[in-house]
């Protein structure tokens, strides 16, 4: 429940402050695995598919967040290079 909740933080105010994104998705991630490991432990926990959830939105919100910051730079670059 951790990992999804950290997770949609993440996802929704990753965009705002990009510091939720570097804080949030890594955090969200640790928590999902280790949830998966408790639960794979012990059969009677529930919320494999929260974890999963989790860990799923936090790794898209960090690769995307990583995709426009690079576009970012590239477009500064290109720009850079044909002037004003």
């Amino acid at each position: 429940m951790a990992s999804l909740t950290v997770g949609l933080v993440t996802m929704f105010l990753g965009w705002c402050c990009s510091l939720f994104t570097f804080i949030g998705a890594p955090i969200a991630i640790v928590l999902g695995l280790v949830s998966l490991s408790r639960i794979k432990n012990n059969p009677n926990l529930e919320g494999r598919g929260m974890a999963i959830a989790g860990i799923v939105m936090s790794g898209l919100a960090l690769l995307l967040y990583i995709a426009m910051f690079a576009f970012g730079i590239g477009m500064s670059f290109f720009s850079s290079l044909v002037g004003p």
